[in-house]
């Protein structure tokens, strides 16, 4: 996961913690990521996934992205960054 922020926020800055699975819970069958475990006000965190699912308890905070591909044209992350920086 890290290779991969780098590579999409190497000069913004803006992502400041990535959930794995240390941060997943059980919830309808599924593992999940779980936001709580941030301990903080969940309505100034925007999560960024690929998979609705990853993220149902929190169906609020997400931003549906394409799955990163890793390559220069990949831009859908790059799109984003003025809506992150609030410009």
């Amino acid at each position: 996961m890290e290779p991969i922020i780098k590579s999409i926020d190497k000069t913004v800055n803006k992502i400041s913690y990535s959930l794995g699975k240390e941060a997943s819970a059980r919830y309808k069958g599924k593992n999940i990521k779980d936001l709580n475990y941030l301990n903080r006000d969940l309505k100034n965190v925007i999560a960024i996934d690929f998979k609705e699912e990853n993220l149902m308890k929190h169906k609020n905070n997400l931003i549906l992205l394409p799955q990163y591909n890793g390559e220069e044209t990949d831009s859908e992350f790059r799109n984003i960054i003025p809506f992150l920086k609030g410009n």
